[in-house]
């Protein structure tokens, strides 16, 4: 039976990643976005070494935050077609308000990566997944990945980052088992989406 694959993404650090490593700061903000079904497959067919196991792509989890329309409408309503394009493409999007701390601060986006641990270990348990592969490298996934690797141990857990001359991380967690996927710039034009959903630019959270 082949591996059944579940890919965890949190878009604003998949976003931020891939501006560190192949960006400036003042380039268009669509040349940092992915296409997180194809981001998925990607990773789903490039097996670790030492696993020949064929692998299958159970389902795609993006989490992301939403500004508010009546605060920042213009971005609102770029950010609701991208995900709806990315529910067209079957991906299971879950989102969360952001939080507005004065009446004029920009969006600052929480509760994402509890809600993203939640499911890795949720799903874990339920054995939903035989591989997970979590996109993001904020170190507050360490205490999950090594949570599954006490607790299901028939599970692994697999971390993309993205990495360039100028930018390069990595996710090591001491007696836990965790491929991490180094990605690379053509990595990145394959799975990379160029869509303009607003003219007006997309910085959450930046």
């Amino acid at each position: 039976m082949p591996d059944r694959v579940v890919v965890f993404s949190d878009e604003q650090n998949v976003y931020n990643e891939a501006r560190r490593a192949f960006f400036e700061e003042n380039d268009h903000y669509t040349r940092r976005n992915t296409n997180p079904y194809d981001l998925a497959k990607l990773l789903t067919d490039k097996k670790p070494t030492g696993h020949s196991n064929d692998r299958i792509l159970q389902e795609v989890r993006i989490y992301t935050g939403m500004p508010s329309p009546a605060r920042e409408p213009t971005i609102a309503a770029a950010v609701q077609r991208r995900v709806e394009a990315w529910k067209l493409a079957g991906v299971t999007v879950i989102t969360r308000p952001l939080r507005y701390l004065t009446p004029t601060s920009k969006g600052d986006q929480k509760g994402i990566d509890v809600a993203m641990a939640i499911d890795i270990v949720d799903l874990a348990l339920a054995d939903v997944y035989d591989v997970g592969i979590l996109c993001c490298v904020d170190q507050d996934m360490h205490p999950v990945l090594e949570f599954v690797g006490k607790n299901c141990p028939e599970v692994r857990l697999e971390v993309s980052t993205w990495r360039s001359d100028k930018h390069s991380r990595q996710v090591r967690v001491a007696g836990v088992y965790n491929w991490n996927h180094r990605l690379g710039y053509a990595d990145y034009q394959a799975v990379c989406d160029h869509t303009n959903y607003s003219a007006a630019p997309m910085n959450l959270n930046e």
